[in-house]
């Protein structure tokens, strides 16, 4: 990965496959919060305790599809330090964008037809996929500084494409069972 410039500072490329527009498939996503912090909640005997910040995020999830009518997400668990989902991009948006307006970073008020060149031109390439993860990482980031609850995410988040019907059994079944496969850890500060 090469580096370059924005508003001069380092910006490190996408790790998303370049042959591949996000806007449409199935993929397998991991979530973690930043430093693997048991922020969303801790896991005994097999059973995900949820903390307050876990419960608003495992109510995000189920929320998706109601905000964002071109995805579905059939399967999804929220751990203690990640969340995984499969996450079903339908295809090109149709009727009004729910998306929130951008910034040209100038003033507090959004201005869709001043956005920097640049950083349209990232947005486009990034694919519908990264918006609706980027928009659910703010929703919960937020919640988290409104309610003064300690979260943090890592930046950016895993994908995989999903590119047949056994693979995405096995990433079902692997979701399915994750919380079951957790070693119980009570060790947690948070």
């Amino acid at each position: 990965m090469s580096k370059q410039l924005f508003q001069n500072k380092f910006r490190t490329d996408t790790v998303r496959a370049p042959w591949h527009d996000y806007n449409t498939g199935e993929f397998f996503i991991t979530i973690c919060t930043a430093g693997r912090k048991p922020y969303l909640g801790r896991i005994s005997n097999q059973t995900m305790y949820y903390t307050e910040i876990g419960r608003f995020t495992q109510e995000c999830i189920a929320k998706m599809e109601t905000l964002h009518p071109d995805i579905t997400v059939p399967i999804f668990q929220v751990m203690p330090d990640h969340v995984h989902a499969i996450i079903h991009v339908i295809g090109p948006r149709v009727g009004p964008s729910v998306e929130p307006p951008y910034y040209d970073g100038s003033t507090t008020t959004p201005n869709p037809n001043n956005i920097n060149a640049n950083m349209r031109n990232v947005a486009n390439r990034c694919g519908r996929l990264s918006h609706v993860i980027s928009r659910f990482k703010c929703a919960v980031t937020k919640y988290a500084h409104e309610n003064s609850i300690p979260f943090l995410w890592q930046t950016r988040f895993y994908d995989r494409i999903i590119r047949d019907r056994f693979e995405w059994d096995a990433l079902a079944q692997y979701i399915k069972d994750n919380v079951a496969n957790w070693a119980s850890r009570d060790d947690y500060d948070y």
